[in-house]
């Protein structure tokens, strides 16, 4: 009993002596932040073992709590996110320090449930959590946790960041490997700040490690780019090992990457059903081949509710096209397995496409490893060009990409069992367009008008998701938030949405207004605001000293209005504003006013070509919205004759 009490008394005095001025210090360098890692860390370990590849990574985390609010009497609850197919974890180990006075008291976590990973309701996989509690955490506590995984697949090491949304005081990650391990990385983002070093210990054993200290939190801020783009990270991976004098290959580069894939699908879809056939030839019979491939296209896009399940391998192999045909559900994979099969049983070329969508920042030849791919598709060609066919967005027009590939690079499979990397295209502004028209008369101060407006391309696809999950009352409330135009006086009186279910045809809004005294008249002149539509406002403007990455938008895309308003009568134009434009290679916008003898037209333009707005714009973008609203503000006026 007494060595029991002394062990506990030089642990409880080790973390006296640790953390009793950590709090001060950390505050002095992240004066804002409510909680910090102390040590964020990963030690990866691969060596040989009884014969066999074994890789362990230990984690090592402490995290200081700084901010009052944290008085968290129930416990801060802690999981662990874990495939048991691919990994398993080993050890654990967790408590939280607890400033008592002038000392720490260390609450031991005792307790670690292993529970089903929370799915959504279209995603289903097998990953396991472990959830614990951190008891008596507060102002001042620091929690530290230990858990050692172990990796079952040679392909699926994983990256490390740098950094997170939580400051960090100390960032690490290592790799130790024997010399009958080839080990490679690859480096991304800004690694200025990363130290880097090789150490070779006395058997033989090589490591790798990484370091970086005093590491700001990343800034969580709307339509960011994915933290891939954003941390300095590290991607290893294992180029091959050797065993008995036997070399296994791994990765390391873009055939041995597509040797794995094509491991993964070269037993799928060897034995087509008789009833997927006749469902194939009834979809396709008297068609020629562009419109045999759309007819299976939205056929897939139409039948296959997009449902993920991916257990064990079930998130890396297609499902057999039979099966996904006959549950009517199944993932990005099952969608691919099953169009591309659809297409070849009409005698339709067709490829499975292995893609990254744009969360993934690498191209194949500078990260050849699974994190460069996150999604699958299929791929045909018409009339020379390669035509992507995605029907997880069940909303997008044949001949499009849906907006999360564009750009991108995929790998595609052919049919002598090599490959090609092929680039998605990103579809163009004058096919993801707005237009408007209306027509405007004048009674008095009251403004009564007619409207149109027409969606097309992305644009077009991403109203139909939102518009086709309506109820009428719904659809009749959108239209009435999206053509109260003028001012809140507003009202719509009648509107009409066309096309709805109808394929490659642009989505039709009609709608006819009346604004109460929106025009002033005064004595015997008129004075009227004519720019019902504001293609941007003001809220676009980008707060510059606060705003720290790049906006990423879905598309590019541009927007065309036409207004005409008759002028009353017996009265003339008094006064019309001039032209007003603003030219940018990436972003513009313009306005002209024509005098029609019996009417004004005014017609406008803004162009978004681009699909990340970098900083380095962003003073220029601020130019453009502040022209448009003076533009905006802008009157005309007619005198009675």
């Amino acid at each position: 009993m007494k060595k029991k009490l002394v062990f506990f008394l030089f642990i409880l005095n080790i973390a006296n002596a640790q953390y009793k001025n950590k709090e001060a210090e950390i505050k002095k360098i992240f004066p804002d932040d409510e909680i910090i890692f102390l040590n964020n860390s990963e030690k990866l370990n691969i060596d040989i073992v009884d014969g066999k590849l074994k890789i362990e990574a230990l984690n090592e985390q402490e995290t200081i709590y700084l901010d009052s609010k944290f008085n968290a009497f129930g416990g801060v609850e802690r999981s662990i996110s874990y495939s048991p197919f691919f990994n398993e974890i080993t050890s654990i180990e967790a408590a939280s320090f607890v400033p008592n006075g002038n000392r720490f008291e260390k609450n031991i976590v005792s307790e670690f449930k292993s529970e089903k990973g929370s799915s959504n309701s279209v995603f289903y996989d097998d990953s396991m959590v472990k959830k614990f509690t951190y008891s008596g955490v507060k102002k001042g506590a620091v929690t530290s946790l230990k858990y050692t995984e172990l990796i079952k697949d040679p392909h699926m090491i994983g990256l490390f960041m740098f950094g997170s949304y939580l400051s960090s005081e100390k960032n690490y990650f290592s790799i130790t490997f024997p010399s009958a391990v080839k080990i490679a990385f690859k480096t991304f983002g800004d690694m200025q700040e990363v130290a880097f070093k090789t150490t070779i210990s006395k058997d033989g054993k090589t490591t790798y490690s990484w370091q970086t200290t005093n590491q700001k939190a990343l800034k969580i801020e709307s339509k960011s780019q994915n933290i891939r783009y954003l941390s300095p990270h590290v991607i290893p991976f294992i180029e091959s090992y050797t065993i008995d004098g036997i070399t296994t290959q791994v990765l390391g580069d873009v055939p041995k990457l597509h040797s794995y894939y094509k491991g993964l699908i070269k037993d799928i879809n060897q034995n087509p059903s008789k009833e997927l056939k006749q469902l194939a030839d009834s979809l396709t019979k008297g068609k020629n081949e562009i419109d045999k491939i759309k007819s299976v296209y939205y056929w897939v896009q139409d039948n296959v509710k997009y449902i993920a399940f991916e257990e064990g391998m079930g998130g890396f192999v297609p499902r057999e096209a039979n099966d996904v045909c006959t549950k009517r559900y199944g993932d990005c994979k099952d969608m691919a397995s099953l169009i591309t099969t659809m297409l070849k049983l009409v005698d339709v070329k067709a490829n499975l496409v292995w893609i990254g969508t744009r969360d993934i920042p690498y191209k194949y030849i500078e990260n050849p490893t699974l994190s460069v791919d996150n999604h699958m598709i299929a791929a045909t060609k018409v009339n020379g060009n390669w035509v992507f066919l995605d029907a997880t967005d069940d909303h997008v027009d044949f001949g499009l990409p849906t907006n999360h590939i564009q750009g991108k690079e995929a790998m595609m499979q052919l049919e002598n069992g090599d490959y090609e990397i092929l680039n998605v295209p990103i579809v163009d502004i004058e096919i993801n367009k707005r237009k408007d028209k209306i027509v405007v008369k004048i009674d008095k101060n009251v403004l009564t008008a007619k409207g149109q407006s027409t969606y097309d391309g992305l644009w077009k696809g991403e109203l139909l998701h939102r518009l086709n999950s309506f109820s009428e009352k719904q659809k009749t409330d959108f239209c009435e938030n999206n053509f109260r135009l003028g001012n809140n006086k507003c009202k719509v009186d009648k509107s009409e949405i066309l096309n709805l279910k109808k394929r490659e045809e642009k989505l039709v809004f009609n709608y006819e207004i009346n604004v109460p005294d929106y025009v002033k008249v005064i004595d015997d002149e008129i004075y009227l605001n004519p720019h019902l539509y504001k293609h941007q406002t003001s809220a676009n403007e980008i707060d510059i000293k606060k705003r720290k990455t790049a906006i990423e938008d879905d598309y590019k895309w541009s927007e065309e209005s036409i207004i005409e308003i008759e002028i009353p009568k017996g009265y003339k134009i008094a006064e019309m504003p001039t032209e007003k434009s603003f030219l940018n290679l990436k972003f513009n916008f313009g306005i002209q006013y024509k005098n029609l003898g019996d009417k004004i037209e005014i017609s406008q333009k803004t162009v978004y070509d681009m699909l990340v707005l970098e900083k380095v714009d962003f003073e220029e973008y601020n130019k453009m919205i502040k022209l448009m609203m003076s533009a905006y503000n802008e009157l005309i006026s007619f005198k009675k004759i």
